[in-house]
């Protein structure tokens, strides 16, 4: 999955267009609620997913950096009965990226 990501991120025509059909941490759509800590709200744009049993959230941490932003897809299977607990992991999983992002490593 985060190849397909990384066509449009690569490609200068479609990027933007891309990105901004994304939710943006603690800002807007499925991720209005969701990673609302300073170093994610802007910075994370991705699309969520849940199904049965399933939690997924993949996207892009932003960076003003040039080669800096990543591209990520954390999915967790099987987990009935601890939907939240697994995006509350899948949102720890992505904040830590934001950080490491903004940390400049």
């Amino acid at each position: 999955l985060t190849e397909v990501l990384r066509v449009p991120w690569r490609d200068a025509r479609t990027r933007a267009e891309f990105v901004a059909h994304l939710a943006s941490a603690g800002e807007d759509g499925t991720l209005r609620q969701r990673l609302r800590a300073p170093e994610a709200v802007g910075l994370i744009r991705a699309k969520t997913g849940t199904l049965d049993d399933v939690v997924a959230l993949s996207g892009y941490v932003l960076s003003p950096a040039q080669g800096r932003t990543l591209v990520f897809s954390v999915m967790i299977n099987g987990c009935s009965g601890r939907t939240a607990e697994a995006r509350a992991l899948v949102d720890d999983i992505a904040l830590a990226l934001a950080r490491h992002v903004r940390a400049g490593r």
